[in-house]
């Protein structure tokens, strides 16, 4: 009970500490383009999760403050940045001792941008996601080896017509909820190898449907793919009581297609990113654990207009603090 309350105290105390970075006074106006935290493809289960049921919670903070040309980065001398809060619930069953579960995401979302005399600041229920997972588990060489398919869809639960007093709508980057409704798709794996444990993962999340309206006629995003290896090392471990605590290293890369409006492409829109994310996870028994990771860009293609040489925020980095309790 001791370590359960401790581990919540320190989940408050963080997200607290992220809270106080990220959310400032309102204002109002508009922000320049960028990508944002929309993509809930790469929020699938892992593979450590499948076959489980249980509960976690998630709090992602990304901070955009790189000014970019495609791959160029440029001076930001008036300090242009946005940033995207969100505290998401996670529920995930299985079925009746299957090889089938089912994941359902909540999340809440907190976003602001700021430019010289001119920003926003929203806050609200975002896009709810429900994927089904099909979950196998064998022995590879000997090895524990375990993986997960997942097909799910991301619903425009999140408002996403939001507009200023004066009717203009505000940075669809900004809003709440995406207005479209994705397919997600899904492939992951994990290994274990003694101490060590390596899993992989592949993601993509393609826009079916709706949009958001806007100045221009209706907005959409566009389809976005992920990818991540990562690499965990058990740097204590004690089996009888199940108390571990791992290190972790992650690289991963996304990508993000042209954004549309009124049909036409975007064309200061769309993203790739490389990143590494190193954390740690610590697990306090057989069913409660907790991690911490930071993702940090290793390469940045931000869409960009040669044009009007409109370019878009890249990201500065990525934090993630999670809290589960898994029913074994």
């Amino acid at each position: 009970m001791r370590l359960l309350i401790l581990t919540v105290f320190f989940l408050v105390v963080a997200d607290t500490a992220i809270h106080a970075q990220t959310c400032g006074e309102a204002c109002c106006g508009s922000s320049i383009v960028s990508e944002c935290d929309y993509c809930q493809c790469s929020q699938s289960i892992s593979p450590s999760q499948t076959g489980s049921t249980g509960v976690r919670l998630d709090v992602r903070s990304l901070y955009r403050g790189k000014l970019y040309n495609g791959s160029i980065l440029q001076s930001n001398p008036e300090n242009i940045h946005e940033t995207y809060l969100t505290d998401q619930i996670m529920g995930f069953y299985r079925f009746s001792e299957s090889d089938i579960s089912a994941s359902l995401y909540v999340p809440y979302v907190s976003r602001e941008s700021f430019e010289p005399l001119l920003g926003i600041k929203t806050s609200g229920i975002g896009d709810i996601s429900v994927l089904v997972h099909y979950n196998y588990q064998d022995m590879m060489a000997e090895l524990p080896f375990m993986l997960s398919t997942n097909l799910g869809v991301k619903l425009p639960t999140g408002f996403h017509e939001m507009s200023l007093s004066d009717g203009r709508y505000i940075d669809p980057h900004i809003r709440a909820g995406s207005g479209t409704t994705d397919v997600l798709v899904g492939l992951s794996g994990k290994i274990h190898i003694s101490d060590f444990t390596i899993g992989s993962s592949i993601n993509a999340g393609i826009i079916a449907a709706g949009g958001a309206p806007d100045s221009g006629g209706i907005h959409k995003f566009g389809n976005y793919f992920t990818t991540e290896i990562s690499f965990g090392y058990s740097l204590f471990s004690q089996p009888s009581s199940g108390i571990n605590l791992s290190s972790m290293i992650t690289i991963g890369g996304e990508t993000h297609a042209k954004e549309t409006l009124g049909g036409d492409l975007v064309t200061a829109s769309g993203e790739t990113l490389l990143y590494i994310s190193p954390g740690i996870e610590y697990h306090f028994s057989q069913n409660i654990s907790a991690d911490i990771s930071i993702q940090l860009p290793i390469y940045q293609y931000e869409g960009w207009d040669s044009a009007t040489d409109e370019g878009q925020l890249g990201q500065n980095y990525r934090i993630v603090l999670g809290l589960q309790y898994i029913v074994r």
